[in-house]
């Protein structure tokens, strides 16, 4: 980004815009009402804007959206940022969040999708502004999406495994003074940790040419498929304890090896 760009808020022939460089950053065909208009109106939604500019077409978004959803607005061009921030942003500072995203608190914004409590994330571009930084917006766009698909999906998880995860702390209470502690698992070797997601068999050869030389701990879905293949690990832990995860310890048993 150019930190000498020319950046001037002019009256064009629809209304106030934005020349950036001499380019105008609202179009006289796609207006930002236009715009709106074209968007879902869905409950418990966050709506990003991207690049909200003068924040023309915000309030009829406002008007069009239902009352459990929230509207967060984005820019990363610190110039357009501030003339946001001084032109029209204070009429909307009940109604929405606008934030400067930077390379430093890119995964921070990201993370804080979740305050919402919104159950799905619809980007809106009201203006040109989206043009100027396009991979960087449609890569916050896309990690903020996933961002919020794990966060639910680790929220349905506790509600659904919560009351299990109880019951083991406390069944397992009385021989936690028989248990090793965990600093006998000090190891000078590399540590290769592996879990069962689709990798794992094309890495199958790399982890027999290394496995002499590294500490290897495997994830309790991961064990039998080294097993399978001859590769005994250092350590496997088990991350549900429940009854669907027992086959994964099956093939150590026919092997003869100590199931902890």
């Amino acid at each position: 980004m150019n930190s000498e760009a020319s950046v001037e808020v002019i009256q064009g022939p629809q209304g106030p815009n934005i020349s950036f460089n001499g380019r105008l950053l609202y179009s006289g065909t796609s207006t930002p009402e236009k715009r709106v208009e074209s968007l879902l109106s869905a409950s418990h939604t966050l709506y990003i804007i991207i690049s909200p500019l003068l924040f023309l077409g915000v309030d009829f978004l406002i008007s069009k959206i239902p009352e459990d959803s929230k509207i967060l607005a984005v820019e990363y061009d610190s110039r357009l940022y501030e003339t946001g921030i001084h032109e029209s942003y204070s009429r909307f500072k009940d109604k929405l969040k606008y934030v400067k995203l930077t390379d430093g608190n890119f995964s921070d914004v990201i993370k804080s999708v979740a305050e919402y409590r919104c159950r799905r994330i619809i980007p809106v571009k009201l203006n040109m502004g989206y043009m100027l930084h396009r991979k960087i917006y449609d890569r916050f766009i896309d990690s903020s999406v996933s961002f919020l698909q794990t966060f639910w999906k680790n929220r349905m998880t506790t509600i659904h495994m919560g009351r299990l995860w109880c019951r083991n702390i406390f069944l397992n209470m009385p021989v936690l003074t028989k248990a090793s502690p965990l600093s006998r698992l000090h190891t000078e070797k590399p540590v290769i940790c592996v879990g069962a997601g689709e990798s794992l068999e094309y890495s199958i050869d790399f982890i027999k040419s290394v496995r002499k030389n590294v500490f290897l701990t495997a994830a309790d879905t991961a064990a039998a498929t080294l097993l399978l293949n001859g590769i005994s690990p250092d350590l496997v832990i088990v991350l549900e304890a429940q009854h669907a995860n027992l086959p994964d310890f099956y093939e150590q048993g026919a092997l003869g090896l100590a199931v902890a």
